[in-house]
């Protein structure tokens, strides 16, 4: 009768000399005793850095990712409110308005211009401020173009019927890129004070 052999008890076989720090040879190969560790490789992190003696790493440095690209002009003018825009463009028409009834000079000027301006900044600001949208500096400056544009019809159309004759920017087409650009400017400001504001209140 033919007996089958007992396999032998992995327990039983013999366990390679750890190195001095500990970490067995990663080879398994005997390790001598009273040698030094070797300190080529390439060995297993953990026996490496046991013999190192330095601390495991906890992760590596997290990188930043890249910056969110830059909105596109036509994004930014895609998202503007346009109510918001058309509706205080067409309210400054009260600064031009006051002068072409004669208003300002009943008031006195400079003074009357200077006084109508800083209300109506105020109440552009007041308005980006509790509208909140997402690009206060670029609604400040389609509120100062869209003032700027109406103003020019404006006056094309109510200087003959007042004065018998054609008056302002429309007469002299070389002033109507200085005044669009005013009023860019004039917006732009507004926009940049409501932007400050906004900004604080997030804090």
């Amino acid at each position: 009768m033919t007996t089958n052999p007992v396999p032998p008890d992995p327990s039983d076989r013999p366990v390679p000399p750890a190195s001095p720090s500990g970490a067995p040879d990663p080879t398994g190969a005997p390790y001598p005793t009273g040698a030094p560790y070797p300190t080529g490789g390439p060995y297993p992190p953990d026996a490496a850095r046991s013999h190192a003696g330095a601390p495991a790493p906890t992760g590596g440095p997290v990188r930043p990712g890249p910056p969110p690209p830059s909105p596109r002009l036509a994004d930014v003018v895609r998202s503007l409110s346009w109510p918001l825009v058309l509706g205080l463009g067409a309210l400054a028409l009260v600064r031009p308005l006051l002068s072409v009834t004669g208003v300002d000079d009943a008031i006195g000027r400079p003074a009357a211009p200077l006084l109508v301006t800083l209300v109506l900044t105020v109440v552009w600001v007041a308005a980006i401020v509790a509208a909140r949208p997402a690009h206060p500096v670029a609604t400040g400056v389609a509120v100062g173009l869209t003032y700027a544009v109406l103003a020019l019809v404006i006056s094309a159309v109510l200087s003959p019927i007042l004065t018998g004759e054609l008056q302002g920017p429309v007469a002299r087409p070389v002033a109507i890129l200085p005044m669009l650009l005013t009023n860019a400017v004039w917006g732009a400001l507004a926009g940049l004070v409501a932007h400050g504001l906004l900004a604080a209140r997030r804090r």
